[in-house]
């Protein structure tokens, strides 16, 4: 692998990534100052070689034979909520409390699928406000504005204080995998691989 150098284009997903991600960046940049790093945050799956993006960050499995995939973490989802709203409206201790509850959803459905022990389950999940960005969730929780469904690795990013608390503890999504994906080529820059191996080598970061 030569020395990197150039412009690393990648794409990850909008609302997923930004808490691990800045960090890895910054380090890579340390590491390896000739390569300058440009990310876009989209929910799109793009044509990577259409649009001259060098690496994705996304969840899987790929179902693109015509990319290299290389998995960096495997994660989980789950519900939070703020400790001001739980101290005003009272802690849920089954799934049916949840109907008594301010929620706050991701995406336009009104259930989610969720493991409890070794079986999934149907989380009935009809909330009046509803978002397709991580980000916007956070802040509404962070508002004590009711209970939400966020990424483990968001809710307990270490930078906020105070912390979010896990409701129904028991209940999580399906586990998810984050991935590397890259155009399958015959000469890989040295630029993705080095930022790969960087990543990989650093994958405790994005654990969840």
């Amino acid at each position: 692998m030569g020395q990197p150098t150039g412009t690393l284009r990648m794409t990850a997903p909008a609302g997923f990534s930004r808490h691990a991600l800045p960090q890895l960046v910054a380090a890579y940049r340390d590491a390896f100052p000739s390569v300058k790093v440009e990310v876009t945050f989209t929910n799109r799956e793009i044509d990577l070689v259409a649009e001259g993006i060098d690496l994705a960050l996304r969840v899987g499995p790929l179902k693109d034979s015509s990319m290299i995939a290389r998995k960096l973490a495997d994660g989980f989802g789950g519900l939070f909520a703020s400790r001001a709203y739980l101290d005003r409206q009272g802690v849920p201790k089954t799934i049916e409390d949840l109907t008594g509850h301010r929620l706050i959803g991701f995406g336009r459905a009104t259930s989610a699928k969720m493991r409890r022990g070794g079986k999934l389950v149907d989380v009935p999940f009809d909330a009046p406000i509803m978002s397709n960005d991580f980000h916007m969730t956070r802040a509404m929780i962070d508002l004590d504005l009711g209970i939400g469904y966020l990424p483990a690795l968001m809710a307990e990013a270490g930078s906020y204080d105070p912390p979010l608390i896990r409701v129904l503890p028991e209940y999580s999504s399906v586990k998810t995998a984050l991935y590397f994906a890259y155009p399958r080529q015959k000469f890989v820059p040295a630029r993705v691989k080095s930022f790969v191996a960087f990543a990989t080598a650093r994958a405790a970061d994005f654990k969840s």
